[in-house]
């Protein structure tokens, strides 16, 4: 493996309180990498477009936010999107999917708040209600990490999705936990 384990590029994403990267994919052939993970607090790393007064606060409230960065070939930061609300939303997993990924994780939603896109401002997404105390999620994203679309299915209890993956076929299974009956609601 020679110089493949040696890392050339080191870069972080800090946050006032703490940041999880839980899932990479590079971007095609290109070097460029998606990742994906949470963080609770303020994130303190932003893109060059993005400044600090833009990002929303959901996460100060309760809980964690998930982030998905575009880094380019050389490790600089691309891209951000943010998606949350005032529960507890994870990401664990990612793959390709399409023209862009799936990203497999929890959500939390209160009768305060449903998750939802919230950098860019502009983004169209947003969770339906939940089935119970935390749902299984999937979200869909473009090649820059952009969220288009999403999934939600639980039962009652606490259900947690941690991987992902799609057949040949374009299906796409997941793996996880189910806390409850398996009488599924699906959103």
């Amino acid at each position: 493996l020679g110089n493949a384990l040696q890392p050339h590029h080191i870069k972080t994403i800090e946050s006032t309180g703490s940041v999880v990267g839980s899932a990479i994919i590079e971007v095609g052939s290109s070097g460029k990498t998606i990742v994906a993970g949470y963080y609770n607090r303020e994130l303190l790393t932003y893109p060059p477009n993005v400044h600090a007064n833009d990002l929303p606060l959901e996460s100060l409230k309760n809980g964690n936010d998930i982030f998905i960065g575009r880094f380019g070939h050389h490790g600089e930061f691309e891209n951000l999107n943010v998606f949350g609300g005032n529960g507890s939303d994870l990401v664990y997993d990612i793959h390709p999917y399409g023209n862009g990924y799936i990203l497999g994780g929890i959500t939390q939603s209160t009768q305060d708040s449903i998750p939802k896109v919230t950098y860019p401002s502009d983004g169209a997404w947003m969770a339906p209600n939940g089935s119970g105390k935390r749902d299984m999620l999937i979200l869909q994203t473009t090649t820059s990490g952009a969220i288009t679309n999403g999934f939600l299915m639980g039962t009652s209890g606490h259900d947690l999705l941690y991987s992902v993956d799609v057949d040949v076929t374009g299906l796409v299974h997941v793996a996880g936990y189910i806390g409850s009956s398996l009488q599924l609601n699906s959103n």
